[in-house]
């Protein structure tokens, strides 16, 4: 049986991607580590216009980078019991 989530209809859009960033230069607000470019748009959007295809780079996030920091612990079995 064929998956239906199958990544190759799905719009991979920069965000959730390892290679996508926020700069602080106002002028050129997203870039991409790894094409290296600085962009007003987003870069998936640079690489579709220039290149005529998808970002062939996108790597999506693992679930522990996508917390942004997040306390996430995994709890123990003697820390999860109340007394």
């Amino acid at each position: 049986m064929k998956n239906p989530f199958k990544e190759k209809n799905i719009l991979k859009t920069c965000n959730g991607c390892v290679f996508y960033y926020i700069t602080h230069i106002q002028q050129r607000p997203y870039g991409c580590k790894k094409f290296g470019f600085l962009s007003k748009n987003l870069p998936y959007l640079v690489v579709k216009q220039s290149s005529g295809t998808e970002c062939a780079y996108y790597t999506q996030k693992r679930i522990s980078q996508l917390s942004r920091g997040k306390n996430v612990r995994k709890r123990s079995a003697d820390s999860s019991r109340s007394n």
